[in-house]
């Protein structure tokens, strides 16, 4: 068991990493806002390959072992959530448009 708020941790890292961020957390917000624009719904999958490469460099940049033994099901479930009730306002009001 982790003892901390892996959730909330990990999305201070994806929102400013100086690497992490301009190459995956970004362009993933931005390809959100595309389809919210398109007035298609956002899934999951959408942001799934994000989450996994961040597990990933997050678990490596502070050498914290396999991703699956630090992120359970319940901790990216909740990243999920954050990410939709923090970042979806967000984008509603047109932040991470590239154009």
């Amino acid at each position: 068991m982790v003892g901390w708020d892996v959730a909330n941790d990990f999305l201070v890292y994806a929102r400013n990493d100086k690497d992490f961020y301009p190459k995956h957390y970004y362009p993933c917000m931005s390809k959100m806002s595309d389809i919210m624009d398109m007035k298609k719904p956002v899934k999951r999958s959408h942001v799934m390959p994000m989450l996994k490469q961040g597990m990933q460099s997050y678990c490596d940049k502070f050498d914290l072992g396999p991703a699956d033994q630090v992120f359970s099901k319940e901790i990216v479930d909740d990243i999920l959530k954050r990410i939709s009730t923090e970042e979806m306002p967000l984008i509603r009001k047109g932040e991470y448009r590239c154009r």
